[in-house]
């Protein structure tokens, strides 16, 4: 098996974070930034937002927290639905 630190589509923590971040910082960074992203997608789509500029709000904050997020997990931040798993995460292994 090949090691995959530092090729393209590899999440992780430890030897597989490009910081090489720890469990537990991988996982509060990925808890973190899918809180704020759940918090701005409900917030710009609520009835009493300004209407048409949810797309540019919800695409902007992705924008920013994959910069954030990348040099710690490679970021793997998603929104919570019906389909998404604990085991997707790129911080459990």
């Amino acid at each position: 098996m090949r090691d995959s630190k530092g090729e393209l589509a590899s999440n992780g923590y430890g030897a597989h974070s490009p910081g090489g971040y720890s469990l537990l910082s991988g996982l509060v960074a990925e808890v973190v930034m899918t809180f704020i992203f759940l918090t701005i997608i409900l917030g710009s789509t609520d009835r009493r937002a300004l209407q048409g500029f949810a797309p540019i709000a919800i695409g902007l904050a992705l924008t920013l927290i994959h910069l954030v997020s990348i040099p710690v997990t490679k970021s793997c931040v998603k929104k919570i639905d019906g389909e998404s798993r604990i085991a997707e995460s790129p911080v459990v292994e």
